[in-house]
């Protein structure tokens, strides 16, 4: 049964939906409001962008989970429960990327479904999912990264790695792992076979590089605002 690639898909689709009813009956239980001082500093910020469509001088926290729903505050009623409730949709969603890095890693259909009930059930990311907090939304970006990663799609994969780093600024000193991984995964490529290493490296390197400058494009609002408040990007 598990050999099956279609069997295997149907199972982690079950595990995707088992994680949301255990997410959304356990958030509904503990009450829809932050809990704690974390999420208490959170909301409060999100409310402060509602209303001026700016991060107040002294947030520290990364805008990628005030800024969207501080927009969206705006113009709808958005309550914690909003936030919660994302949480826990996200976090159901990051089980299709972990079945697939258990598959792609291991290379056995089963390690998919198996991967996937235990991310589902596991108390911690319930415990996260549930919070309003942002270690669940970095999660769902950081570990899709991971699995464009493998699939070699590295444009999507480093766009993903900006939107974690714009939710926890931790990403970036990663970066450079990430670029020499996708140089050598590409070194053997048939379409570089035929040239020398000089001219390999070159459009390699270039490769890189304009990954890089996505990457930095998409942190250059959140860099230019962090210059023009406090002297540094």
């Amino acid at each position: 049964f598990l050999n099956s690639e279609k069997n295997c898909s149907i199972l982690v689709w079950l595990c995707v939906g088992l994680a949301l009813v255990l997410r959304i009956g356990y958030a509904v239980y503990s009450g829809l409001e932050p809990r704690f001082p974390d999420g208490v500093r959170i909301w409060d910020e999100i409310l402060y962008f509602s209303k001026y469509f700016y991060l107040e001088e002294k947030t520290l926290d990364m805008p990628m989970l005030l800024a969207p729903f501080g927009l969206l505050k705006r113009f709808l009623p958005v309550t914690p429960a909003w936030v919660i409730l994302t949480n826990c949709v996200l976090s159901s969603l990051t089980i299709p990327a972990v079945a697939r890095l258990a598959k792609q890693l291991s290379g056995k259909n089963a390690a998919g479904p198996l991967a996937g009930f235990m991310f589902a059930i596991y108390p911690f990311f319930l415990f996260y999912s549930c919070t309003l907090l942002t270690e669940t939304i970095f999660l769902f970006y950081l570990i899709w990264a991971f699995e464009r990663m493998l699939k070699r799609k590295y444009t999507t994969s480093f766009a993903l790695f900006a939107l974690a780093q714009l939710t926890r600024p931790t990403v970036i000193y990663f970066m450079p792992v990430a670029i020499v991984y996708m140089i050598w995964m590409e070194w053997g490529e048939v379409r570089f076979k035929d040239l020398d290493i000089g001219p390999r490296l070159f459009r390699l390197g270039g490769k890189a590089a304009m990954l890089l400058v996505l990457f930095i494009l998409i942190l250059s609002p959140w860099m230019a605002r962090n210059y023009g408040v406090h002297g540094v990007a």
